[in-house]
């Protein structure tokens, strides 16, 4: 098979990202392709362009925190991969590496691209090879000596309390979601002994056996003097009181730890809630991971389905798809779809659950999620709703900054503010830019979907 290379050929242009700086190659058909055949060749094509290439790349790398706290400077990998003639990246290689995390993460992501529109020569479909180089910068804000050494509290990786720095080469780094809170937010988690700044780090694909037991042991002991005014605390994603999540406390009930600042989700920041500190059982974290294994390979289906639909070759084996679990049945999902923004699908087929549904569903289904989404965002949009009605009651008028609809009709946000609070059974509030991720750039304002249910109205 003939394949060409763009790799000589190369626009530096940068996007940053979690401290990530990207050049890539954007290359014409007239300079990198053979003599005389630049005329009749097109060049393979990340859908939406080289720019939606970047911006997924940008938005799935996770940065790895392991190499900054072994001293390790961040620094440019230089990357090569070919696109083959039905579209998919194949042989991603790293050609210069700085640090075997870094390295990990982006082949990752290379692998689970979605599949480009491929390039061809005078009509037949040839493989292309592109060279990719990627800077990783190192923090903003210098990470502090202490927690290089990882001493004291300053790094909770896992839920596991490192104590000496050579268990950092033992630990097994991965990736985000990491962040860095204030000595008051760990005073408050673990007690007064522990005035200092702390380094948070959270993954499932941790396997509890790696856990250093004497460091996890302790970080539950420590989190039995947490101040319950300022965290919610939770047991397998269920909200608990405080007195009844301490029971929880020991290392035989608990497989995996996770705690979360709300200053790092803003929209669920409350004025007195500092944080979340969630305990999962090992029945449940085995479930997730089950969960998290096959939505990864469900978002691989996907994105071929999405890919092959979008270029006349298959039709929808489904039209029915829920994003952060509201329902659409519009084609238009499969139309603009930017898969950047989506986290991880579900996959449901109609033989799965022949005889449960008797509605849309029983054709099978797609359940996708966002990069935002978070568990109890429902909660969140009823009350975002509330402030939009209120503020258009105050007004005396719909200023039109939303688009509306009210099982799937549309309306004004004067005629949902009629309706019987206790009938709605979802609300979903998309932003300006998320919408048009979904249906196009048309879109132009935030749209907002209620479902009622007028079943058991009164007659």
């Amino acid at each position: 098979m003939k394949e060409v290379s763009f790799s000589k050929y190369i626009i530096l242009l940068g996007l940053t990202f979690m401290g990530c700086t990207m050049s890539y190659a954007q290359n014409t058909a007239a300079s990198a392709l053979p003599i005389g055949t630049a005329g009749d060749s097109i060049v393979a094509q990340y859908p939406g362009g080289i720019d939606k290439f970047v911006k997924y790349m940008g938005q799935n790398i996770r940065y790895p925190l392991g190499p900054q706290l072994r001293g390790k400077p961040a620094g440019r990998v230089y990357v090569s991969f070919i696109v083959d003639t039905t579209g998919a990246i194949i042989k991603p290689k790293v050609k210069k590496s700085v640090d075997h995390e870094y390295d990990k993460d982006i082949l990752r992501v290379l692998a689970e691209s979605p599949r480009w529109i491929p390039g061809s020569i005078k009509g037949k479909k040839v493989n292309i090879s592109f060279d990719l180089p990627i800077r990783f910068h190192n923090f903003p804000n210098p990470i502090p000596k202490s927690a290089k050494d990882i001493k004291n509290t300053n790094v909770i990786l896992h839920g596991n309390l490192l104590y000496a720095k050579g268990q950092q080469h033992a630990m097994r780094y991965v990736y985000t979601p990491f962040f860095e809170v204030d000595a008051q937010f760990s005073k408050a988690l673990f007690g007064p002994k522990y005035n200092e700044p702390l380094f948070i780090v959270n993954d499932l694909d941790t396997d509890p056996k790696e856990y250093n037991k004497r460091g996890f042991t302790r970080t539950l002991q420590l989190l039995g003097q947490s101040d319950s005014t300022k965290f919610k605390f939770q047991l397998n994603d269920r909200e608990l009181s405080y007195s009844q999540w301490r029971k929880y406390l020991n290392i035989d009930s608990v497989a995996m730890l996770s705690i979360y600042s709300l200053s790092q989700v803003p929209e669920r920041k409350e004025d007195t809630i500092w944080g979340i500190v969630s305990l999962l059982t090992e029945p449940v974290l085995d479930q997730k991971r089950k969960a998290m294994i096959k939505a990864s390979a469900d978002k691989a289906t996907f994105s071929n389905i999405l890919g092959q639909y979008r270029i006349g070759k298959t039709v929808l084996p489904a039209e029915l798809i829920y994003i952060d679990n509201y329902y659409y049945n519009t084609k238009a999902i499969f139309d603009f779809l930017d898969m950047s923004v989506i986290d991880r699908v579900r996959i449901t087929k109609a033989e799965q659950i022949k005889g449960y549904f008797q509605d849309d569903r029983k054709k099978g289904y797609m359940e996708l999620y966002t990069k935002n989404y978070r568990v109890g965002q429902e909660k969140v949009y009823r009350e975002k709703l509330e402030e939009i009605l209120a503020s258009c009651r105050k007004a005396g008028q719909d200023t039109g900054e939303y688009t509306v609809f009210l099982n799937n009709q549309l309306i004004n946000l004067q005629i949902l503010d009629t309706i019987d609070r206790t009938r709605i059974q979802q609300v979903h509030i998309i932003s300006k830019e998320t919408a048009k991720t979904f249906f196009g750039k048309n879109e132009q304002k935030p749209i907002i979907y209620v479902i009622v249910d007028y079943s058991t109205q009164k007659s």
